[in-house]
């Protein structure tokens, strides 16, 4: 089976890199926050205020009429040189004397204005008090300099200085902070959005088929749990049922197909005892197996549905039956009844013979190992036409690997973006390497309305975890010490 790491487009889902970054969402707006820190903090550190003060100066002839054509002949002949006139060494030095050493540090020019005589003096320091110091000590000396160079002008003052309020090169934060903000979230973004993509896990229905080893005998979709506006008020937590009245006609369609496959490839083979499993909890293992006994009773077929889940069994609360009392399989497990006459439940109403369960057993090796296990499996196999077994998960226990020796096929369901590929490949392997024929894969819960593939999977609620337990199996599937 192919197993390169390449992204490819026909099995991108778009709705699982959303339902992604919504759930790190709170890191991405982190990231954006870091990224106006950040910026804050640099602009702070480079940042230093400057503050400029300007005087407007008019330049006219010496001893002229003072008309404007020879007071523009006089500034335009001055332009190249006032400035350097104002920088002049004799200009700082009374600059110093009267602002101090750190005042020669400040930035002096002078700027005709286009098409007059007037130029404007600006001077620019590090805070306002030199500023305005500076351009003083320059309005009352430069007429000690101007004098030598300029004989024939006269300069003006027009506009008098004032100190500045504000310094004159302030920067836009705001932009640069909104910037840092983008850049965190773009990146934050990019990174959730990398990982999602790279995440080994079945996506799509395309992605299943490249990666997992087997056939894919099924594809369940999407089902709303609770349809009305009643029940979502009640947070009913009751199991989807292709018996309910308000099961959708895709989702029930679907396990009529499934059913029709199981069925012919069991038949074909005379097989009878079918084992329903997958790799991790919470992928609707319970729920498959529920109803493809369901599909498989519709279609006239006598079925026992065994909850062999004793670790956390969760068949009664599918059915609603959580006044259940009855706990026979135990007890006959255990030795403390010898007869099966309460292992059996009939359900009259679906048609189906139960072997329910309500106690957790932390420790069911043992029960599932005895000879009482396969002598009621026997009977079972020799009353009806099939017998679906549901199990605990691969990842929790080796109860399903014990459990496949007495089966006559398996099914394993993998639902979207649940266990890594790896893990279910090593967990088909083992079934396969089982007395059991591996009829395929399920692949359940798949919603790809956004790309990936076909099939839109279905929603269902948590009946608990099997983490409480104290022999829970935290290593992966592939470890194969129990095969």
């Amino acid at each position: 089976m192919e197993q390169d790491e390449l992204i490819r487009l026909d099995e991108i889902n778009i709705r699982i890199l959303i339902k992604d970054l919504l759930k790190n969402l709170i890191f991405i707006l982190m990231a954006a926050a870091a990224g106006v820190l950040v910026v804050s903090s640099v602009m702070e550190w480079r940042y230093k205020p400057e503050y400029t003060s300007s005087a407007t100066l008019a330049v006219m002839a010496r001893g002229g009429s003072g008309n404007s054509y020879s007071n523009l002949n006089t500034a335009n002949s001055m332009a190249e040189v006032l400035s350097a006139v104002f920088k002049s060494s004799v200009m700082k030095t009374e600059i110093v004397k009267a602002a101090g050493e750190e005042a020669e540090n400040a930035q002096i020019s002078a700027t005709l204005i286009p098409e007059t005589n007037l130029f404007v003096l600006k001077v620019t320091a590090e805070n306002p008090e030199m500023t305005y110091s500076v351009i003083q000590t320059v309005l009352e000396n430069y007429h000690s300099v101007s004098d030598y160079v300029f004989s024939n002008a006269v300069i003006e003052v027009i506009t008098n200085p004032s100190i500045p309020m504000w310094p004159s090169n302030m920067v836009n934060t705001r932009k640069y902070k909104m910037a840092g903000a983008a850049v965190g979230f773009l990146a934050a973004t990019a990174l959730f959005l990398l990982c999602s993509l790279l995440r080994k896990t079945v996506k799509s229905v395309n992605e299943g088929k490249r990666k997992i080893e087997g056939k894919c005998i099924g594809i369940v979709n999407h089902e709303v749990k609770n349809r009305t506006i009643l029940t979502r008020l009640r947070r009913a937590n009751k199991g989807l049922l292709i018996t309910n009245p308000t099961a959708g006609f895709g989702f029930v369609e679907e396990f009529h197909q499934l059913a029709v496959r199981v069925d012919y490839e069991m038949s074909k083979n005379k097989q009878k005892v079918l084992l329903v499993n997958s790799v991790a909890e919470n992928e609707g293992k319970t729920t498959v197996a529920v109803n493809l006994a369901l599909a498989l009773a519709r279609r006239n077929k006598k079925v026992i549905l065994m909850d062999l889940d004793l670790r956390k069994p969760a068949q009664y609360k599918m059915f609603d039956l959580r006044n259940f009392e009855e706990n026979g399989l135990l007890a006959y497990l255990r030795g403390e009844e010898e007869s099966m006459a309460k292992v059996f439940r009939q359900d009259e109403r679906n048609r189906l013979i139960q072997v329910l369960n309500k106690e957790a057993v932390g420790n069911s090796l043992g029960l599932i190992e005895n000879d009482r296990l396969k002598w009621l499996l026997k009977v079972a196999r020799d009353s009806v036409d099939y017998v679906v077994l549901d199990t605990a998960p691969f990842s929790v226990a080796t109860d399903a690997q014990r459990i496949n020796e007495l089966c006559d096929a398996s099914l394993l369901v993998v639902r979207q973006d649940m266990a890594q590929a790896v893990d279910v490949n090593d967990t088909i392997e083992m079934l396969q390497e089982g007395n059991s024929d591996f009829l395929g894969y399920v692949l359940n819960d798949f919603d790809n309305r956004l790309g990936g593939g076909s099939g839109y999977g279905y929603g269902y609620g948590r009946y608990g975890r099997y983490g409480q337990y104290k022999n829970y199996n935290k290593s992966r599937v592939s470890n194969t010490e129990n095969r």
